[in-house]
């Protein structure tokens, strides 16, 4: 696994895998205290993506779950490669 993220699987092994085991590897590789309302978000965000890849299941596509940009100080909650493109999902 990436030192830059928190999570990276393909499409087809995320939405086969419990969302609970997904959250699980969030909270191992978390370098933090995970607050209820970060548990509840992730779960949410796990929930959602397992729904709307589910067409993808079968495509060589990668989900990655809180990627670090060091030089911006930044993270991005989820990326989506697909097919040559880079996604990045931005949930309200």
């Amino acid at each position: 696994m990436s030192n830059r993220c928190l999570y990276v699987a393909s499409f087809g092994d995320f939405v086969n895998q419990d969302a609970m085991a997904v959250l699980g590897t969030l909270h191992n590789n978390y370098h933090g205290d995970t607050l209820t309302t970060t548990d509840e978000a992730w779960m949410g965000e796990i929930r959602l993506l397992q729904q709307v890849l589910m067409p993808w299941k079968d495509e060589s596509g990668q989900i990655i779950f809180e990627y670090d940009i060091p030089r911006l100080g930044k993270r991005i909650d989820v990326v989506l490669l697909l097919r040559g493109m880079i996604f990045e999902v931005i949930l309200a």
